[in-house]
């Protein structure tokens, strides 16, 4: 799993054919093909919503959320 920043300009470039960002392929080529399909990413954005939605760890995610800037 590859957990990234959604704001991180790497992954805001736009492959040729308009669906993926430029590195995730490029990481994916080197991922045996057998476990590819096992292989995802997640946005620290994405996390931080879940967690959010889960009503636990009140306790310290308005600061997690704070210091990264995450709204």
């Amino acid at each position: 799993m590859l957990l990234h920043d959604e704001r991180n300009p790497v992954f805001l470039k736009v492959s040729k054919d308009g669906k993926e960002p430029d590195l995730w392929p490029f990481l994916m080529e080197s991922v045996p093909e057998e476990h590819a399909s096992s292989v995802g990413r997640v946005t620290i954005q994405q996390l931080v919503s879940a967690i959010d939605e889960s009503g636990r760890h009140y306790d310290w995610i308005d600061e997690f959320k704070q210091k990264y800037g995450i709204k």
